[in-house]
């Protein structure tokens, strides 16, 4: 069960995952070309900031 200090120490990360879900998707519809890919792209650029201690924890729980 997620408690109050639990959901305060993964919303950085995971709001990260969220923000890049949807930039893909925005660039995806603008752009044209499959979704996925554009995750995987920008997935791939903001890759250091999963070696932060803020951000590793909502990121391994987003994946």
């Amino acid at each position: 069960m997620l408690n109050f200090a639990t959901i305060t120490q993964l919303w950085p990360g995971v709001l990260t995952a969220i923000t890049i879900a949807l930039a893909a998707s925005f660039v995806a519809e603008h752009q044209g070309g499959p979704q996925l890919l554009y995750a995987l792209f920008f997935g791939m650029a903001f890759n250091f900031a999963a070696e932060g201690e803020k951000i590793r924890a909502g990121i391994e729980f987003a994946s």
